[in-house]
């Protein structure tokens, strides 16, 4: 906020640690759990409604959440979607918010199209 001069320090205005990108999505000064939580309820309802696979969405919410309260992830992930959270793990859950994704997100969320697809069409 100060580099965009919304204000004129560099610390937290919830908590006073110094402010960075990867601090605002941890910080658990006050309100800011609340924001966090509303803001993977959005993103859950928005996967939802881009027909995102439900066997992708659960792992992304719950390990963002993992991450930010910085604690291990969830133990259970399906076997097909294990190198996917891998390579994320290896890349980082804070940069997954920066738009760094591992490439199987994508392929995964393809191989679901397909399925998809594939079914509705030997229904229709």
């Amino acid at each position: 906020m100060k580099r965009w001069k919304k204000q004129p320090m560099e610390e937290c205005p919830r908590c006073g640690t110094q402010e960075t990108a990867q601090h605002v999505w941890v910080c658990k000064g006050n309100g800011a759990s609340s924001v966090w939580e509303s803001s993977l309820n959005t993103l859950q309802r928005w996967l939802v409604s881009v027909n995102t696979d439900p066997d992708l969405q659960h792992p992304l919410i719950s390990h963002l959440q993992s991450w930010r309260d910085q604690v291990l992830g969830p133990t259970f992930t399906p076997l097909h979607l294990q190198q996917l959270i891998d390579d994320q793990m290896a890349i980082g859950w804070n940069r997954c918010l920066e738009g760094w994704l591992s490439v199987h997100w994508a392929s995964a969320q393809q191989r679901y199209y397909n399925i998809s697809q594939k079914e509705r069409a030997e229904d229709g």
